[in-house]
């Protein structure tokens, strides 16, 4: 079941801004008329991450409580392992397209939209990791030196977006840095 929920939670990440799409004035019923779309549709997505940020701090919960040490190692090594490959192409999708922190906007490209969430969302649950798992992560991390890049660039990427602004993203990026260096 924690495996399904982690899962489940690092594939929501690829797909959230699909639901964004869906019947929008649903969601944004309290915005102003002078609010142009994209405001709109930024405005939306800041939501629906937080409502993902929610999921994943409590599948992060649900994964620290686990009893057996080593079931709840190999659940994060898994884990740990779909977040990178995520960010990694991620990164190239990104380095290949220009794609840009967004600042109080999103691309209007649904393919860049998808990198995009993917690198928010799958930075985050890593620090949540590293925070509330920290030796863990850290073993883990230590054994694969060729995460050390990917989670650099997410980081500045992550830092560099006003989405995170809005999420006291620098405190999680201290965090994260301290947990894993």
């Amino acid at each position: 079941k924690m495996l399904k929920t982690c899962l489940l939670v690092v594939l929501l990440s690829t797909v959230v801004h699909v639901l964004t799409e869906d019947e929008p004035e649903k969601v944004g019923e309290q915005y102003k008329s002078n609010v142009t779309s994209t405001d709109k549709a930024y405005s939306i997505y800041t939501r629906l991450f937080l409502d993902t940020r929610k999921m994943q701090l409590q599948a992060v919960a649900s994964m620290r409580q686990k009893d057996d040490y080593a079931k709840r190692y190999d659940l994060l090594k898994v884990t740990l392992h779909n977040i990178i490959k995520v960010l990694s192409e991620s990164w190239l999708k990104a380095n290949d397209s220009n794609l840009l922190p967004p600042q109080n906007q999103l691309p209007d490209n649904e393919g860049l939209k998808d990198v995009l969430t993917a690198i928010l969302e799958n930075t985050a649950l890593l620090g949540d990791m590293a925070i509330q798992l920290p030796e863990m992560t850290k073993d883990i991390y230590r054994r694969h030196k060729g995460w050390k890049p990917i989670v650099k660039w997410a980081l500045d990427f992550c830092n560099r977006s006003s989405v995170y602004q809005d999420y006291s993203a620098h405190v999680l990026h201290l965090k994260l840095v301290s947990q894993l260096n």
